[in-house]
């Protein structure tokens, strides 16, 4: 199930990266006119665009809902609750798309707290290495993700819960690079 997970995420990453290069082409192309960006149709484009990248934008939350779970579901178990974040997104979707994610980024962000939690007491919990820095890198680069999605999506209400989720995202990031292999601990 892991590899189809990380097969599911590129593929979705790959179709937004798709998106957002047509998305800078075509603003490329209607930015000719100096006053495009003052004018409605600039809004309009925004809006089409942001349109066009959500549904990706959710899928890859759900394909991330789907892969922090095996931390802390067991296999047995992982499989219904994986039809079961399934079955509540795809029709939550069809109502409303940014409830939908909304609800998917905030699960994502549950179960990842719910990691970090765990890390800090020291269970034993399945990673790819055995630095326990990269470790809390990886949750916290899993924990800043949704976060990041929330705050973009709730950014003129709360510009500080993007910044503070970019942290977040960025401190996971670095931990994971500079993380070092064969650590016995995390002192920081």
């Amino acid at each position: 199930m892991e590899r189809s997970l990380v097969i599911a995420a590129v593929a979705v990453l790959a179709a937004l990266g798709l998106v957002s290069l047509y998305s800078i082409l075509v603003y490329a192309e209607l930015s000719s006119d100096r006053y495009f960006a003052y004018s409605p149709a600039y809004q309009s484009f925004t809006r089409s665009m942001d349109n066009t990248a959500l549904p990706f934008a959710a899928a890859f939350m759900l394909v991330l809902a789907l892969c922090i779970p095996r931390r802390v579901v067991q296999e047995r178990s992982l499989k219904r609750l994986s039809a079961a974040i399934v079955g509540v997104s795809i029709p939550l979707y069809l109502l409303d798309y940014r409830a939908a994610v909304a609800a998917i980024a905030g699960f994502a962000l549950v179960l990842q707290l719910v990691v970090l939690l765990r890390l800090h007491r020291g269970d034993e919990l399945s990673f790819l290495f055995s630095s326990q820095r990269k470790r809390v890198g990886s949750a916290l680069t899993h924990l800043g993700v949704p976060a990041v999605l929330l705050g973009a999506m709730s950014f003129q209400l709360m510009p500080a819960l993007f910044w503070a989720a970019s942290a977040v995202l960025c401190a996971g990031i670095l931990l994971l690079f500079y993380g070092g292999e064969d650590d016995k601990g995390w002192s920081g």
